[in-house]
């Protein structure tokens, strides 16, 4: 696996039990405080999870909170109540609480 992320590439392998390890726990500390590569990360951590979402079984439609929206969407909890309340994102109510479609979520991809 070739990494391109800043200050990383190009290390030796070190030998450990019979066993090459390359020991990148400063470098890729060092890259995870970049903004760039931290929302290269993001994007691609949304991305395999949207993914893995959409081959779940169709057997129902689930319904998630306002947190976990807020994840599916790349928003807080507290954007996504204020958007179902101006009618932007659907929502239904169960009781007091609000609560959203997952394969509308889905279907809207990230809102920000």
């Amino acid at each position: 696996m070739v990494c391109e992320w800043p200050g990383v590439q190009g290390r030796q392998a070190r030998s450990e039990v019979g066993a090459d390890v390359i020991d990148l726990t400063d470098d890729l500390t060092a890259a995870l405080a970049s903004p760039k590569v931290q929302e290269e990360l993001r994007r691609t951590v949304t991305s395999a999870l949207r993914a893995e979402l959409r081959a779940l079984p169709t057997g129902g439609d689930r319904l998630v909170d306002a947190d976990e929206a807020a994840e599916v969407l790349g928003m807080t909890g507290g954007a996504v109540r204020k958007a179902a309340a101006r009618g932007t994102i659907p929502a239904e109510r169960v009781g007091r609480r609000l609560r959203f479609r997952l394969s509308t979520l889905l279907s809207r991809g990230r809102s920000r």
